[in-house]
């Protein structure tokens, strides 16, 4: 628990179990009934590539070595690690297994091994640091995972030992964003998916006139830049999946992941940050980013055209209308103000289209 290899849970500890000769292996443990969020598992084990060390130097040695046995939680998996991968350069002495004398095979150069099951068994207990595999991840969305071993296909007389799983619970998967007007800006290096009620995720997929077009989309996929929305909302809650699937192909959003000073302009684009409008502050405005200070971890930003030249876009919903111009809902609090089709704020209603509290009106 508590996002460190300090306290696991310890699952199949009572003894050691080893695999043999065998075409194909597999064991799993089903958890359920385990609270949602970020888990991981290592074992101590090792899979060894053919009949001892005669077969397994030579392919060790030639580099022809092949793990065929995997570890796994939940769908990620990882390959056990060699007989050879503990480090072992000279045999233990006797004294170092509780006066055992154990069966090694191996030589200076690719290493020993442990020859039988009583050498590997004393081994994992008094090196408990030995063959430890690197820690894999998954995130558990529906309060059950399974870990286990699995060896699709066999050699002659290979061999895959095994002891001390450990399942870690690192904490919930979960971000917190805070919203302004509703709006924000988000991107990360894993996969999310809101799960704020009245909250959406979306790409921008044009610029037409005065406006960027947003889409939604059903989760965010990673190093993807987002606008999270939702009215009158103050903030999102983001559960980290192990996929995401929406299609981000024609996202204009960039994400930026860590903390950094953008350029302002780069690659013939001139760089556009969320923010409020100064004219009203009850709008949320694409505007020019200025070059000073950093642009936060996790969000986003917009990079148009130079020749676009706009000192502010406004933000339209693909949904509100065929045409692709429409007022934010944000917009639409602000009672009375007027605003022509292009988005410039005006003084009084003029002929022709207007935008009146977020509708348009025909004068």
């Amino acid at each position: 628990t508590g996002g460190n290899f300090e306290t696991p849970y310890e699952l199949w500890c009572q003894q050691s179990n080893s695999t043999w000769q065998s075409s194909s292996f597999s064991i799993t443990q089903n958890i359920a009934d385990i609270p949602n969020g970020e888990y991981g598992m290592t074992v101590q084990a090792f899979y060894r590539d053919g009949w001892n060390t005669d077969v397994n130097q030579m392919t060790r040695a030639k580099g022809t070595e092949e793990l065929r046995a995997y570890y796994f939680i939940g769908s990620t998996e990882a390959k056990v690690m060699s007989v050879f991968d503990a480090g072992f350069m000279t045999p233990p002495a006797s004294s170092e297994l509780g006066g055992f004398n154990g069966a090694w095979r191996g030589n200076a150069t690719v290493g020993y091994m442990p020859d039988n099951a009583n050498t590997f068994n004393r081994t994992f207990w008094f090196f408990p640091d030995k063959y430890v595999n690197a820690p894999i991840s998954t995130i558990v969305t529906d309060n059950q995972t399974s870990i286990g071993l699995r060896k699709p296909t066999g050699a002659s007389a290979d061999w895959l030992a095994f002891d001390n799983f450990r399942l870690y619970y690192y904490g919930p998967a979960v971000k917190e964003v805070a919203l302004t007007n509703g709006y924000a800006t988000f991107s990360a290096s894993e996969n999310y998916r809101v799960t704020t009620e009245g909250v959406s995720a979306y790409k921008v997929i044009q610029k037409k006139n005065n406006y960027v077009i947003l889409s939604a989309i059903e989760d965010i996929p990673a190093n993807t830049g987002v606008i999270l929305y939702g009215e009158g909302a103050t903030k999102a809650e983001l559960e980290r999946t192990p996929e995401a699937t929406a299609d981000v192909s024609d996202n204009m959003l960039k994400p930026n992941v860590t903390a950094c000073v953008l350029p302002q302009e780069s690659d013939g684009c001139r760089n556009y940050l969320l923010a409020l409008d100064p004219d009203d502050e009850s709008v949320c405005v694409f505007r020019p980013y200025s070059g000073v200070g950093e642009l936060a971890a996790g969000r986003a930003y917009l990079p148009l055209p130079i020749e676009s030249s706009g000192v502010k876009y406004f933000i339209g919903f693909e949904e509100d209308d065929p045409t692709g111009i429409s007022l934010t809902p944000a917009l639409s609090e602000s009672q009375g103000n007027v605003y022509n089709i292009a988005g410039q704020r005006l003084q009084k209603m003029q002929k022709g289209v207007n935008i009146v509290s977020g509708k348009k009106v025909l004068k």
